[in-house]
């Protein structure tokens, strides 16, 4: 079966990378960008990030679950940087409550947060 070739090249980029840059709105309305890792959930068909409780970016996602997450290859000297594969998605967010049977079984992706 024949794959366009943007979806190759973003399948490439999104297993190529275990990091992207989350933008979420913060309780002044204002943008907040910060790195997290993420994995590819084959089953769900989705991305899921890893958010500490802690961090401002997870009570961001609690008041306002719209996002954006950034994906690209690290910089290759002497390449533009213009030119770096890279893609911004936007999504909604759904926070999956510990311990639950969800959380449970994408603990099972705890591999690829932690290598």
């Amino acid at each position: 079966m024949h794959e366009p070739r943007l979806s190759a090249a973003l399948r490439t980029l999104l297993h190529g990378q275990r990091v992207g840059a989350l933008g979420t709105l913060g309780p002044d309305g204002r943008p907040q960008v910060s790195m997290v890792p993420f994995a590819i959930d084959r089953a769900l068909g989705c991305l899921v990030l890893h958010v500490s409780a802690l961090a401002a970016h997870t009570r961001n996602l609690q008041m306002a679950p719209d996002v954006s997450l950034m994906v690209m290859q690290p910089e290759v000297p002497s390449e533009p940087v213009h030119a770096l594969p890279r893609v911004s998605l936007e999504a909604n967010a759904e926070l999956i409550a510990p311990e639950g049977p969800r959380w449970q079984s994408l603990r099972t992706m705890s591999h690829i947060f932690w290598g």
